[in-house]
């Protein structure tokens, strides 16, 4: 590690002790480390730098949650750039700098916030995902057009990647991060490649004859491998990037409902 890495750790685990008297768990002391390696192998440490400074400075003013894919980093809610813990939604680190498509030369689009929505009460037994999916359709930063699309591929009680990957939404797609989590379990892409394909296909590449076969051709044979059916696999991977088109980043959508 150089210099730069090892200053992002002490200030990462140094806040987190502040804050924790057990500190870090195991399974948190290899997320940050497998985010310190990405960001040293893309050069990225001032980037992230950056982030801490400007989000220490913005703290002065009040309180602030981080917009957009900032949510998706341990290494920025251990520093306190962050509200949200990624580890508790499932927000892959690869959603914020993906190492096939960053452009560390890309200023982050900083910018505090103070938007807040008042809680719902819910039962004892909600999850987190759920009360954040809840939330979500309470505040309307769920896009109506999911449901429509949602009908149109109905869904299978079978299989166990989608029912997992779903559970918390009602069998829905509707966070870009579900998106990113079947692409990866289902074709076997990486969460690089998932990401990349999320985003070219939002951009309606999708469509594209020849860009889509390109998809079908890596993602069903692995699914097949898995145990799908080759019929299932072939109707879900087309609802993927149907649903892709108006899904919300939930790591992003999180920090908005669950801020107080």
């Amino acid at each position: 590690m150089n210099d730069k890495i090892f200053f992002l750790k002490d200030i990462a685990c140094g806040r987190m002790a502040k804050k924790r008297f057990y500190g870090l768990s195991k399974a948190e002391k290899i997320r940050l480390s497998d985010e310190l390696h990405i960001m040293e192998n893309t050069h990225t440490e001032n980037y992230f730098i950056d982030i801490i400074a400007k989000a220490d400075e913005e703290k002065n003013h009040g309180e602030f949650y981080m917009p957009g894919s900032f949510n998706c980093s341990f290494l920025l809610f251990c520093a306190g750039a962050t509200t949200i813990n990624p580890t508790l939604i499932g927000a892959p680190f690869e959603r914020l700098i993906n190492p096939i498509t960053f452009n560390a030369q890309l200023l982050p689009p900083f910018k505090a916030c103070r938007e807040k929505f008042s809680p719902l009460p819910e039962p004892e037994s909600i999850t987190l995902d759920e009360v954040i999916f809840t939330r979500a359709q309470h505040a309307g930063l769920v896009e109506n057009r999911l449901a429509e699309t949602a009908k149109k591929y109905p869904p299978s009680k079978q299989y166990q990647f989608v029912r997992a990957v779903l559970t918390e939404s009602r069998g829905m797609i509707v966070w870009q991060e579900q998106v990113i989590e079947l692409l990866r379990r289902m074709g076997g892409f990486s969460y690089a490649e998932a990401d990349r394909l999320r985003r070219d296909g939002g951009k309606g590449l999708w469509r594209n004859d020849a860009w889509y076969k390109s998809v079908r051709n890596i993602f069903l044979p692995h699914a097949v491998a898995c145990g799908y059916y080759y019929d299932f696999a072939d109707r879900y991977l087309r609802y993927i990037f149907d649903a892709n088109m108006y899904t919300s980043l939930k790591a992003h959508v999180a920090a908005k409902v669950l801020f107080e």
